[in-house]
C-alpha cells in the first residue's frame, strides 16, 4: 500500500469529520402560559402550560421574509412539547423563525417564508433583548439569553391553520394566549441557549457511513490505478 494511498485515505477522513464537526447546536425554549389548543386530539386550557423546546444546528439557518419582513429560519433536528408538565411528546416539523428584530418570533410548521398566520405561537421580544434594535438576529448571535418575557399584550397563535405534527400520530396547535392576555398574568418567554440537550457532538452513524465511502473511493481508485501501471508494465 503506497504512501499516497494511506495520505489521501487519512485526508478523506479528516475532511468528512471536520466539516460535521463544525456544526454549532443551539436550543430555543418557548414557556407559553394562560395557553390553549389541542394536543394530540385532547382539548387542554385555558390557563394552561406549553414548554416547547426546539434542538437545531446554526448551519442550517436560512434568510427569509418572516411575516412580511427580513429574517431567518431554521428547521429543528428534534423538538418537544410538554402541557402542564405531562411528558414531552415529539414534534417532526418544527421550525423556529424570527424576523431579524424580533417583531414576529417563534413556532412553524413552514420551513421558508411563514406568514404571521402560519405560527403555532408568535410573539414580540423586539424591546425585551439588548442587539435586536436595528434588526440585527440571525437566530445565532446572540445565542445565549434568556429567559425572556415578550412585549406586553403582544402574542398570538395560528390555531388549527397553524399545527404541528406530533411523531405519535395528530398534531399540536394553540388557540390562545392571544392579545388581550387576563389581568395579572405571567407573561411567556423565550430562552436561547448553545448546545440543545438532544443534540450529540459524537459524529452520527452517518458521519462514520461517509468517512468509510471515502476511504473505500480512495482505495479502489489506488487499486485501479496499480492494476493498470501493473499492465502497462
Amino acid at each position: 500500500m503506497s504512501k499516497r494511498f494511506i495520505l489521501s485515505g487519512i485526508f478523506s477522513l479528516f475532511f468528512v469529520t471536520a466539516t460535521a464537526a463544525q456544526a454549532a447546536p443551539i436550543q430555543y425554549v418557548l414557556n407559553i402560559q394562560q395557553a390553549s389548543g389541542s394536543l394530540g386530539g385532547t382539548a387542554f386550557g385555558p390557563g394552561a402550560t406549553a414548554l416547547i423546546s426546539i434542538n437545531a444546528d446554526t448551519a442550517n439557518i436560512v434568510a427569509t421574509q418572516v411575516a412580511g419582513d427580513p429574517g431567518h429560519c431554521v428547521p429543528a433536528d428534534s423538538a418537544t412539547i410538554s402541557v402542564n408538565g405531562s411528558s414531552p411528546q415529539a414534534i417532526t416539523n418544527a421550525n423556529f423563525c424570527s424576523t431579524d428584530d424580533g417583531l414576529y418570533m417563534g413556532l412553524t410548521p413552514v420551513a421558508t417564508n411563514p406568514s404571521f398566520g402560519d405560527f403555532t405561537v408568535v410573539m414580540d421580544i423586539s424591546d425585551t433583548v439588548s442587539g435586536f434594535p436595528g434588526g440585527t438576529w440571525d437566530l445565532a448571535s446572540p445565542n445565549n439569553f434568556g429567559p425572556v418575557t415578550h412585549v406586553p399584550d403582544d402574542i398570538g397563535t395560528g390555531g388549527s391553520a397553524a399545527a404541528v405534527t406530533l411523531a405519535v400520530g395528530g398534531t399540536y396547535y394553540m388557540t390562545a394566549p392571544g392579545d388581550a392576555l387576563p389581568a395579572g398574568a405571567t407573561g411567556s418567554t423565550l430562552q436561547v441557549s448553545p448546545g440543545g440537550a438532544a443534540i450529540s457532538s459524537i459524529p452520527t452513524l452517518s458521519t462514520w457511513g461517509l468517512a468509510l465511502l471515502a476511504l473505500l473511493v480512495t482505495g479502489m481508485a489506488g487499486f485501479g490505478l496499480r492494476t493498470r501501471a501493473a499492465k502497462m508494465g
